[in-house]
């Protein structure tokens, strides 16, 4: 069964609920002669981050094609910045929203974590480095999407809320 949590005024107004955001696109593009170093391929879209307290969730999924061999290393941005915050344009095994691909035609998906990032209007853009003669998104022009969820870093998750009709309980160790 379906259960809902429901907050008082109270409650509501002490804690910030998660804001979801679909940026939806289509339409291909290529990078006919990537490198090693990132460069941009896509602007995906804008959104609107509501406060500088909270945190972001990114998710992607989409296809890619590629010719000649290689690789094509697709990586979410934001503001033309990785996840750490970093602009630059070199590969850094720490950063999250990498999707590497070695096949000539592949569904990919990531997520990354954004900390740190103040409010206001951001665009979320999706970087493309490879060895391969080029990398290409979205060959067959289907709609895709970036989901884009803004969340509190402290207080209560959506995981502790209440179980219906009582308080919830989490026994560890085989207690």
């Amino acid at each position: 069964a379906n259960a809902s949590v429901v907050y008082t005024k109270a409650q509501a107004d002490t804690r910030f609920l998660p804001v979801k955001t679909v940026l939806a696109y289509n339409g291909t593009n290529t990078e006919a002669s990537p490198s090693f170093t990132f460069e941009l391929i896509r602007n995906v879209g804008v959104f609107t981050k509501q406060s500088g307290d909270t945190a972001l969730h990114l998710e992607w999924s989409g296809h890619h094609t590629s010719t000649g061999g290689g690789f094509c290393h697709y990586q979410l941005r934001i503001d033309g910045r990785a996840n750490d915050g970093d602009n630059a344009l070199n590969y850094q095994e720490d950063q999250e929203g990498n999707a590497v691909s070695y096949a000539p035609a592949e569904s990919l998906s990531t997520f990354a974590e954004f900390p740190g990032l103040a409010a206001g209007n951001h665009t979320v853009q999706l970087y493309v480095r490879g060895s391969s003669t080029s990398c290409g998104l979205n060959p067959g022009n289907f709609n895709q999407q970036v989901i884009v969820e803004e969340y509190s870093t402290s207080g209560l998750s959506t995981f502790d809320a209440p179980a219906v009709g009582g308080e919830s309980e989490v026994q560890q160790g085989g207690q």
